[in-house]
């Protein structure tokens, strides 16, 4: 994928099945109908954004990765059994939008998140962040976003911050 839109209602990809690069996955060509997205291979955000408007569906058990200097941006929810991974280098965005309905509902497990990595959760402000057992849970006093980072992040390697309204 380089720039342009794969528009699927119900897009499948099969193990070792695998889609790079930037652009959009949507439901239809102009994202007016999300779609679902089964992933049980590989989708690999590099040389720009790669925004999933499809809700990724708890079928598939494939990666999401992004390559250093990417953005990979989910617009839809992302089931639990998905792994998000940040491709050593640094740099790495991933952006969830907006809370209201892909915060609660992203359930992936992060990996490799390290230094220069960012998450970015549109529109959304946290006031309170707590740390516990791999799990990072925010909130803004009415919406609550957990990450699942599992065993191999500790709490003192994440920092908050805020930019244009959005933690």
């Amino acid at each position: 994928l380089k720039g342009g839109t794969l528009a699927s209602p119900d897009l499948t990809i099969k193990a070792k099945g695998v889609i790079d690069g930037y652009g959009t996955i949507s439901g239809s060509p102009d994202g007016s109908d999300p779609g679902a997205l089964t992933n049980d291979g590989i989708v690999t955000a590099e040389n720009g954004t790669l925004d999933i408007s499809d809700d990724v569906t708890s079928d598939g058990t494939g990666q999401f990765n992004i390559a250093a200097g990417s953005t990979l941006e989910f617009s839809g929810t992302l089931a639990a059994n998905d792994t998000v991974k940040f491709v050593s280098g640094g740099n790495a965005i991933l952006l969830l939008d907006p809370p209201g309905g892909n915060g609660p509902g992203f359930g992936a497990k992060l990996v490799n998140f390290s230094a220069g990595d960012f998450i970015d959760i549109d529109n959304f402000v946290a006031t309170s962040a707590g740390f516990d057992s791999g799990t990072d849970t925010l909130s803004d006093g009415s919406t609550q976003v957990l990450l699942n980072f599992g065993a191999d992040q500790s709490a003192d390697t994440l920092s908050y911050s805020t930019a244009g309204g959005a933690t």
